[in-house]
């Protein structure tokens, strides 16, 4: 059952992907957690992240046990949704679980709680998985960078470059050129022109 869940999603036949999983468990075949994943990823793929919600209750329900892939699926699915509550809550889900926390969830619930906006969370649960020593990328710093630069927030775009080098990580120049932008809108054009040194000597330019 997961093998031909897992063929037709990776085919691009998402719908029957579902289809199949409705018609398992429907009739009360023994369900797994690698079946579960497979639909809740089938769901991402097609931005279906109402759908994906369902049969990440349905796991839940059935006591099917979570792992990261879950989590990463749901939440990657409501990020690509543009629903940063929902990602967020499941985020909070997943910190009061054993599951292990990866990059990818990491980036995908920042991502959508800037896209929605939410720059201000969004930088709280970055600060949030960097007290935790969780693992980040430069992505997901970039993406909470990317809306801090749209608001000026440039004091917030500066000190998270200091939390990138700090989580051991080389700001990059995508990094930099956002960090540039938003000094240039809060009207910090030493800083600014400090940056854009910064990036010369690095290379980047």
């Amino acid at each position: 059952y997961t093998a031909a869940i897992s063929a037709c999603r990776r085919g691009g036949e998402w719908r029957k992907a579902l289809q199949l999983f409705a018609v398992i468990t429907q009739s009360k075949a023994e369900s797994s957690t690698i079946m579960f994943n497979a639909a809740i990823s089938a769901c991402e793929e097609c931005g279906e992240w109402q759908k994906a919600l369902r049969v990440f209750s349905l796991m839940e329900q059935n006591k099917v046990e979570l792992d990261t892939i879950t989590f990463s699926a749901a939440i990657s699915a409501c990020e690509k949704g543009g629903n940063w509550e929902k990602a967020s809550l499941l985020l909070s889900a997943m910190l009061q679980t054993k599951v292990q926390m990866d990059t990818i969830i990491c980036s995908a619930v920042i991502s959508a709680c800037a896209k929605g906006s939410e720059w201000e969370r969004s930088l709280r649960h970055l600060n949030a998985m960097v007290q935790a020593r969780i693992e980040l990328d430069t992505i997901a710093f970039n993406a909470a960078l990317g809306k801090l630069e749209k608001v000026g927030g440039w004091q917030q775009a500066l000190g998270l470059l200091g939390e990138m080098r700090k989580a051991t990580l080389t700001p990059d120049a995508d990094s930099y050129s956002v960090a540039i932008s938003a000094c240039e809108r809060g009207d910090q054009w030493q800083r600014a022109c400090g940056l854009l040194e910064a990036l010369r000597g690095a290379a980047l330019l």
